[in-house]
C-alpha cells in the first residue's frame, strides 16, 4: 500500500543544529553564547539508528540527523551503509525543500525552494525533488546507501532553526561597511564563525565594490575568537600586517566589529595578532574598541527622514497623519517622478517630458541640470548623490550621476545580451543594485555590482528569481525598491493577482504584504536597518496605502500623482 506522509520534525527534541552548509570548522576554541531567538523548548537533538527500524523511520531519523554537525554528523552517518558513510559530503551545500515520503519504497517527493552552496549563501530554486535512498538490509538492519551529496533541509528545519548572518566589508572607498549574507544553523551563530567568513573574504561577484580590510594571508589563531560576559569579542589572529597606517588600522576594526554585531551580545572588540595586542584607532585604554563608537561606518545609522512626499496638485508636500499633504513648495511644473535624499537636505524632479531635471531642495527653489540625455526615469539618491536613469542619442541607457553641486558624470551598466533595461534601485551602500528587464518576452529581475575605479559602472548581472514557501516563483516582477540593509520590496506575482513582496537579496525569506489594491502603479520604500515602511500609488484613483509592521496597510492619502521615500 503506497505510504504518504509529511515529514514532521519533533519539538521536543534538544537544539542542536548544525548546518555543514559552509566549508569552516565547527569545532575550536569558541565560547558559546546562548542567543534566546526561538522558544527554548524547542530543540532537536537527533538520535542513532534504533534496532529493527522501518524503512520509512529510518528516513525519517535521517533527515533529522542531518541537522546536527556534532563530530561531522556523526549521527546521520550511522544511518548509512559503510561505503555511503565514506562518500558522503554533508558539507559540500544543502536543499531546503516542501516534501514528503511516498510510495511502497519510500522515496522524499515534495517541491524544491532554495539551495545553500559551502559557505551558507543563499540560491532559490524553484522545482520538483524526488530523491530514492536506496534502502539496503546490513546486518539484519535498514541502512541507506543513497544519501544526497549535501545535506536535505525541510522548510521547517530551515525557517526555525538556520539563522541569517549578517557580516561586512569595507567599501572600496573606505567610508562605510557593505553587508554580506549567509545562512548559519542559529547554534553555530558564534564569534568564531563570524570571523571565519571574514577570513574567507567577500563573495566574487561583490569583489568590484568591497575590500576586505584583514588582507590576504590572514588566518584565525588558536586562541580563536571568544566573547566575555561583557560582550567584548576577542580575536587572535595570525598574519596581521604590522605596518598598517592608522585608517587601515580603523578599517579593521570597522568591519570586524560590525560583523561580529550577528552574534547579539557584542558591545565591543579587543585583537591580538600573532600573539600580540593589536593596536585599534579609537580604543580605550584597555584594548577595547567599543561598537558605539563605530556607528558613522553604518549607512543607515546616519540621519533618515521618516516621512513619506507626495506630489499633488502642483504642490510638493509631506504626508501627514490626517490623510493631507503639509506642502513644503507649490507651483510647481508637472512632475512624472521624485526623489527625495536620505537626509532630507536635497529633492530631484523629473518633468513629463522625461528631459528635464530640477534639483534643489524640499523647501526651495529648484535649478535645471544640464544635460544631453533623453528619457529620465528613476531618479534616486545614493551616497549623497543623484542617480538617475537615461538613454544616450545613440539609445544606450546610462546612470545619469549629479553631484550636490550639480555636476553630471555617468556610469555604464553591462547587461546580458537580448536584456532591455526598465529599471534599476541602489542600495544606500552604493554596492549593489537590483535591476529589472525585459528580455525572453517577460520582465526579469537580477542583482547587479556597482563597481569603483576611474570610470564607475553597474555590472555582473546574476538574475534572481525568489521563491515563496510554497515553492513558487515570483514572477511579472514590475517595480523593487530597497526596504532595508538588504531586504526588496517588489511588485509582483505568484501566478494570481499583483501583490507587494519582500524579499532578501539573495532571494530568501519571500513574504507576501497582501496590500488591498491589484492595480498598483508605483512603490516606492524607506530603507532602514530592520525595515522601513512600504508605500504603494493605486493607479485607479491615485490613492496612496502604506503598510507598517504595526499597522499593516492603512490608506494615507486620498489621491498624489508621484510618492516618494527619502533614498
Amino acid at each position: 500500500m503506497s505510504a504518504k506522509r509529511r515529514i514532521v520534525v519533533a519539538v521536543s527534541l534538544a537544539l542542536l543544529l548544525g548546518a555543514g552548509c559552509a566549508e569552516l570548522p565547527t569545532s575550536g576554541p569558541v565560547e558559546q553564547i546562548e542567543m534566546v531567538l526561538k522558544p527554548p523548548s524547542v530543540d532537536i537533538a537527533p538520535e542513532p539508528p534504533s534496532e529493527d527500524m522501518t524503512p520509512e523511520q529510518l528516513i525519517d531519523g535521517f533527515l533529522l540527523a542531518m541537522a546536527d554537525p556534532e563530530s561531522d554528523y556523526a549521527v546521520a552517518r550511522q544511518y548509512l551503509t559503510a561505503q555511503a558513510e565514506a562518500q558522503w559530503q554533508p558539507t559540500s551545500g544543502a536543499v531546503i525543500y516542501d516534501g514528503e515520503l511516498a510510495g511502497d519504497v519510500p522515496a522524499l517527493e515534495g517541491d524544491l525552494i532554495g539551495r545553500l552552496d559551502a559557505q551558507g549563501r543563499y540560491h532559490p530554486e524553484a522545482g520538483s525533488l524526488k530523491h530514492d535512498f536506496d534502502i539496503r538490509r546490513v546486518d539484519g538492519q535498514w541502512r541507506i546507501d543513497e544519501p544526497p551529496s549535501g545535506l536535505l533541509l525541510s522548510r521547517f528545519v530551515f525557517e526555525r532553526y538556520y539563522s541569517r548572518m549578517t557580516t561586512y566589508f569595507i567599501s572600496r572607498e573606505g567610508t562605510h561597511v557593505v553587508p554580506d549574507l549567509t545562512y548559519q544553523p542559529e547554534s553555530l551563530v558564534t564569534p568564531q564563525r563570524v570571523v571565519e567568513t571574514q577570513v574567507l573574504g567577500p563573495p566574487a561577484e561583490l569583489v568590484p565594490a568591497v575590500t576586505n580590510a584583514l588582507g590576504s594571508g590572514v588566518e584565525l589563531g588558536s586562541e580563536g575568537a571568544t566573547i566575555n560576559s561583557e560582550g567584548v569579542v576577542v580575536v587572535d589572529l595570525i598574519g596581521l600586517p604590522g605596518d598598517l597606517t592608522e585608517e587601515e588600522r580603523r578599517r579593521v576594526g570597522a568591519q570586524l566589529l560590525w560583523s561580529l554585531t550577528a552574534v547579539a551580545r557584542t558591545t565591543g572588540l579587543k585583537i591580538t595578532s600573532d600573539g600580540r595586542p593589536f593596536d585599534l584607532p579609537g580604543q580605550r585604554a584597555d584594548g577595547v574598541l567599543e561598537l558605539s563608537a563605530q556607528q558613522g561606518y553604518q549607512v543607515l545609522n546616519r540621519a533618515t527622514a521618516p516621512d513619506l512626499y507626495a506630489v499633488a496638485d502642483g504642490s510638493l508636500g509631506v504626508v501627514t497623519s490626517n490623510r493631507r499633504l503639509e506642502p513644503l513648495y507649490e507651483d510647481l511644473p508637472s512632475v512624472a517622478e521624485l526623489a527625495v535624499s536620505l537626509d532630507a537636505t536635497l529633492a530631484a524632479l523629473v518633468q513629463d517630458d522625461r528631459q528635464t531635471l530640477l534639483l534643489g531642495t524640499p523647501k526651495g527653489r529648484f535649478t535645471p541640470i544640464d544635460h544631453a540625455y533623453r528619457n529620465l526615469r528613476r531618479p534616486q539618491f545614493v551616497q549623497g548623490e543623484l542617480w538617475v536613469l537615461a538613454d544616450t542619442v545613440d539609445g544606450d541607457t546610462v546612470v545619469l550621476v549629479v553631484n550636490a553641486q550639480g555636476d553630471t558624470s555617468s556610469m555604464r551598466i553591462d547587461l546580458p545580451d537580448g536584456h532591455r533595461l526598465v529599471s534599476i534601485a541602489a542600495a544606500q551602500n552604493g554596492a549593489r543594485a537590483a535591476v529589472i528587464t525585459e528580455a525572453e518576452g517577460g520582465t526579469q529581475l537580477g542583482m547587479m555590482t556597482v563597481s569603483v575605479g576611474e570610470r564607475r559602472s553597474v555590472s555582473r548581472w546574476r538574475a534572481l528569481k525568489p521563491v515563496n514557501a510554497a515553492g513558487v516563483s515570483l514572477t511579472g516582477i514590475r517595480d523593487v525598491d530597497w526596504q532595508g540593509e538588504t531586504t526588496l520590496a517588489l511588485v509582483a506575482s505568484t501566478g494570481g493577482p499583483v501583490s507587494v513582496f519582500l524579499t532578501q537579496y539573495d532571494g530568501s525569506a519571500v513574504e507576501d504584504l497582501v496590500p488591498p489594491i491589484e492595480r498598483i502603479v508605483e512603490l516606492t520604500a524607506l530603507p532602514m536597518r530592520g525595515g522601513g515602511a512600504v508605500a504603494v500609488r493605486a493607479l485607479d484613483d491615485g490613492a496612496v496605502w502604506r503598510y507598517e509592521t504595526r499597522s499593516r496597510w492603512m490608506l494615507v492619502v486620498d489621491s498624489a500623482e508621484v510618492i516618494a521615500y527619502a533614498g
